[in-house]
């Protein structure tokens, strides 16, 4: 499957505990290379869709973050067909990792 390149639409409210250095900013644009369904009963964000991206990398000191919020990303016209299918084909759980064919 190919990577699915999104602009970043929403930057605000940045956790403290992600640094600045790995926090996308708006209008800027990324690459998705993981996508998962959030499955953390705990929290607001279950059920939702998280991403990983190939320009940041977050690891245990963003804890308890590990994905960004789909949300805050656009994807780029040749890819929204992509992602729409994905949205809808998930369920809690999966994760789709995504490279380069």
């Amino acid at each position: 499957m190919e990577n699915i390149r999104v602009i970043c639409v929403d930057d605000a409210n940045r956790p403290k505990e992600i640094s600045e250095d790995k926090w996308p900013v708006k209008f800027e644009k990324y690459t998705i290379d993981k996508i998962m369904r959030l499955t953390n009963k705990d929290t607001k964000q279950f059920g939702i869709l998280g991403v990983t991206l190939k320009e940041f990398s977050l690891d245990e000191n963003n804890s308890p973050y590990k994905y960004y919020k789909m949300t805050r990303f656009k994807p780029l016209d040749s890819d929204e067909e992509l992602l729409d299918i994905l949205e809808r084909e998930m369920t809690i759980g999966d994760t789709v990792i995504l490279e380069k064919i």
